[in-house]
């Protein structure tokens, strides 16, 4: 049965597309995997080294506007991570023009999904949002079996957070199988004392003891070990334009990155 994950917080520069794509990337080493872009900036396609602009017909818009057939906008990219397990249906910003058009944008984004599972091509749909909680991305948190959240230790990243919380609980009664998965990212190390040794408590550090007390009354959310800050996502895409779990090369820089993106992996599909 095709497993729906959605990958959303309403806030810019957390790194959501950076875990859907590294993530859809391991999921599809286990299954056929489909990435679905509801970002007008593309940076699904981007992840890949591919402009998604020169896509002019082939994209999601055309899809939900019923002008093209989903299963010919889709985008294999074997040539980008020798893997013919990992498909991408591709947005670019014929997808922002849509979606402030039409009062149906959620209910059209539903059938959809619903479509393509009917099919049993996939044995993963993993929807990248735009950071926002539009008509859209609400119709996806009906649906989805899977949330991933990611959660950067900023102020506006915290509110946002807290509405995403408060919103959880409504969401699992439209949708009861929904689980959650809070995922701190883009974490800074633990530092210590030069002279005693100590653990200094960084602001992330406070963060995640205050998100702990605020998950605990929840059901099925939880939290992942966090993912450490690194260049190397942005060097992996700039060197091989990949995600950087797809670089086959050994790149000794590369190794921690990959292992926290692995055990998240393990405990992303520990839930579903």
């Amino acid at each position: 049965m095709t497993k729906v994950i959605i990958t959303n917080i309403e806030k810019g520069g957390t790194g959501k597309t950076e875990l859907t794509t590294n993530q859809a990337y391991l999921l599809s080493l286990k299954g056929k995997t489909l990435v679905i872009d509801l970002d007008s900036q593309g940076h699904v396609l981007a992840s890949f080294g591919i402009d998604p602009n020169v896509f002019k017909v082939n994209h999601i818009a055309n899809v939900l506007k019923g002008e093209l057939e989903w299963k010919k906008a889709i985008y294999n990219v074997k040539d980008v991570v020798n893997n013919n397990n990992l498909d991408i249906l591709p947005a670019n910003s014929n997808l922002r023009d849509f979606a402030a058009t039409q009062k149906q944008y959620g209910i059209k984004v539903m059938r959809l999904i619903d479509e393509i599972k009917k099919t049993n091509l996939y044995d993963f749909i993993i929807v990248d949002t735009s950071p926002d909680i539009d008509d859209a991305v609400q119709a996806v948190w009906q649906i989805a079996d899977l949330a991933i959240i990611p959660y950067i230790a900023e102020p506006k990243c915290n509110e946002s957070l807290d509405e995403l919380i408060e919103a959880i609980p409504q969401f699992q009664l439209l949708n009861k199988k929904l689980k959650v998965v809070i995922v701190p990212n883009r974490w800074t190390p633990d530092r210590k004392n030069k002279v005693t040794g100590e653990i200094i408590e960084s602001r992330q550090i406070q963060y995640l003891k205050l998100l702990k007390s605020k998950v605990n009354k929840l059901k099925q959310v939880y939290i992942a070990e966090p993912i450490s800050n690194s260049e190397q996502y942005a060097n992996a895409l700039a060197g091989y334009n990949k995600p950087i779990v797809a670089v086959h090369e050994k790149v000794g820089a590369f190794n921690k990155p990959k292992k926290q993106q692995k055990l998240l992996n393990e405990f992303i599909q520990s839930k579903i």
